[in-house]
């Protein structure tokens, strides 16, 4: 702002602004305005619901003398709002929002409507705009009382009330999301809308067990299975509206049940076993969480072995690792999702893994015997719920064991003899074994033989191992038994020594010296001589 000559002054105060010039150049400086700003009535407060219509804010004033005018302008918080105008100290808002809520004042000043803009030293042009204002100033620049607006929210819920779970004898803490807060006075923030909780028309109260019932935050203790119920409800009733949230639910805490346990299954070896398990939650549409176990371990999806093992079927295959006959137990873990306390495990069900027969020792494939005699065939087979089946020249004997016996052999025995081992998980057949039968005694000499010695076959023959051979002599005396190989030699001597008469004497026969082959045991008692003959197979 310029010094400059204010229009339509007395003589005093032409007077002083001569005098002025006398004075030093920082008086000089300063202005004398004699006009001022007459504040008829100061903005009010304006608290009113948002959404309302035709809001406004206003201040009225006079200049000191009537040739004049006020200009005006508006302050929001701090900042100038809006641009200089003159005689009219009113801010309009068709319809309040909140976000126009704030400290509002108005800025007024007296200047002169008949000013010109003159020219000034510092400037060839008249100054456009709103600075003509200011350059016809011809008061201080005054304000008003600051005032409050604020516009009212209504309580809005922001978003849905949510069920919660509990058991009996826990806590609860509930809140929500909503519009509740207003400041009447912007620097004094007040709690605005009122707040009630309900069970479906009736208030909740504190007390003993209720805390926060016209609260934000509702606390329950000690919660009962009365407490259980769906329809809870807020209500905020605010200046501008009542609201209800929506109904929500304390439930008490979901627990699973099985309603179906897995069962015991037989499985082979690549076979795919499925074990089942089926549940249910206490409280509907609550989803349930699997986790399977096998022997006391926790299961893991693995390729080629488990398969769902978080699921209420698991897939077990039966992989080269475990290729033996054995026992595992499964159980299933199952809970309601969210709360893994309050899960069962379901009953073991047991998986018996099966491998395919294997014949771990075959049949021999020759075997001689003389008619009367008595032949035995055996085989070893490794595998579980074994079956047997032995066949003759292709006919089935009903024989459901590993050995075979045929005693009394007769010349229709004679032919082919195989047996086939059969389980779940597959069958296994035997080499086929040819039986030669001739007639007459296997090899029986006696010298002047009144009286029998009572040498018996050996059983088992054929045989590997261990076999056994005994004799009941009907007479007492010393008794040698020696075993031969089919050229005479003497390979063993088995007994030597006396025996009484009707005594059975058993001796054990060890093969493992022996080769594969037809041997003799010989039994002699004085004049009297029995044989037998044996068989070893490896």
């Amino acid at each position: 702002m310029k010094t400059r000559v204010l229009h339509n002054l007395g003589l005093a105060t032409v007077a002083i602004i001569c005098l002025s010039f006398l004075l030093p150049s920082s008086v000089t400086a300063q202005y004398y305005y004699p006009e001022r700003v007459i504040i008829i009535e100061q903005p009010h407060d304006v608290i009113e619901c948002e959404g309302s219509l035709d809001q406004f804010l206003f201040v009225v004033a006079a200049p000191s003398q009537k040739q004049y005018k006020i200009a005006y302008r508006w302050w929001k918080d701090g900042r100038v709002i809006s641009d200089w105008v003159e005689d009219f100290g009113q801010i309009t808002f068709d319809t309040l929002r909140y976000r126009l809520s704030g400290l509002y004042r108005a800025e007024m000043f007296v200047f002169d409507p008949e000013y010109d803009g003159g020219e000034d030293e510092d400037y060839e042009t008249e100054v456009p705009g709103d600075y003509s204002y200011e350059e016809a100033r011809i008061s201080p620049i005054v304000f008003s009382d600051v005032a409050n607006l604020y516009a009212l929210q209504k309580p809005v819920f922001m978003s849905d009330i949510e069920s919660v779970f509990s058991k009996v004898g826990g806590n609860l803490s509930l809140t929500f999301d909503a519009q509740i807060y207003g400041e009447h006075n912007m620097e004094d923030p007040t709690y605005w809308s009122q707040i009630q909780w309900y069970r479906g028309n009736t208030p909740l109260e504190d007390g003993e067990r209720y805390e926060g019932t016209r609260s934000s935050i509702l606390n329950i203790e000690n919660v009962m299975a009365s407490d259980f119920a769906t329809n809870y409800r807020v209500r905020l009733v605010g200046e501008c509206d009542t609201v209800w949230s929506n109904e929500f639910a304390i439930n008490e805490e979901p627990n699973a049940i099985i309603t179906i346990q897995p069962t015991s299954v037989d499985g082979c070896i690549d076979d795919v076993v499925q074990l089942t398990v089926e549940a249910e939650s206490t409280i509907p549409n609550v989803n349930l969480a699997y986790q399977w176990w096998v022997d006391g371990t926790m299961i893991m999806d693995e390729a080629g072995k488990f398969n769902g093992a978080n699921t209420p079927n698991l897939n077990v295959t039966l992989t080269t690792d475990l290729a033996y006959d054995g026992t595992e137990e499964f159980s299933c873990q199952v809970w309601p999702v969210g709360f893994p306390n309050n899960g069962v495990i379901s009953d073991a069900g047991m998986i018996t893994w099966k491998t395919a027969p294997a014949i771990t020792m075959d049949l021999s494939s020759d075997y001689s015997a003389k008619e009367d005699d008595r032949v035995e065939m055996y085989i070893e087979a490794a595998g579980a719920n074994l079956t047997y089946t032995w066949t003759h020249d292709g006919t089935d004997l009903g024989n459901n064991n590993d050995t075979l016996v045929i005693d009394n052999v007769a010349m229709d025995d004679a032919g082919e003899y195989v047996v086939t081992v059969t389980n779940d998980c597959g069958e296994v057949t035997s080499t086929t074994a040819t039986l030669a039968v001739t007639k007459g005694p296997i090899i029986t000499t006696s010298v002047n033989a009144q009286v029998g010695l009572g040498l018996t076959q050996n059983y088992p023959n054929p045989f590997s191992n261990n076999s056994t051979i005994s004799f009941n002599s009907q007479r007492s005396g010393n008794a040698t038994v020696v075993l031969t190989d089919m050229l005479g030699n003497v390979v063993a001597n088995l007994y030597n020594g006396t025996v009484n008469a009707g005594v059975d004497t058993r001796i054990d026969i060890n093969a493992n010296n022996l080769n594969s082959g037809t041997y003799f045991i010989t039994l002699r008692m004085g004049d009297k001589v029995e044989t037998r003959q044996i068989s070893v197979v490896r």
